[in-house]
């Protein structure tokens, strides 16, 4: 998927636009998902938090201190992630 910059938040904003461009219907169920699929104990956190501390689990959410590698590994994440809660939705909608 292409996005406008190659920064992790940049991905985050372009799937939470994408999501109110379709007024909520895309990532229905994937907060949840996310928890049980990374383990998380913190099922108050939002999807872009999840995914940062799965990628990064002994780091605090400094977003301001990851590298362009660092950016481009949770961007890949955050849309490998994806990837697998939308097979998981379409096996169960058929």
């Amino acid at each position: 998927m292409w996005t406008v910059g190659a920064s992790f938040p940049e991905a985050c904003a372009f799937v939470t636009g994408v999501d109110a461009a379709l007024r909520g219907q895309l990532l229905i169920g994937f907060q949840p998902w996310l928890v049980e699929r990374t383990g998380s104990d913190r099922p108050e956190l939002a999807f872009p938090s999840l995914v940062f501390r799965h990628a990064f689990p002994d780091r605090s959410l400094e977003l301001s201190t990851l590298t362009p590698d660092d950016n481009a590994r949770a961007s890949a994440l955050l849309f490998a992630l994806l990837d697998e809660y939308f097979e998981g939705v379409e096996e169960t909608c058929g």
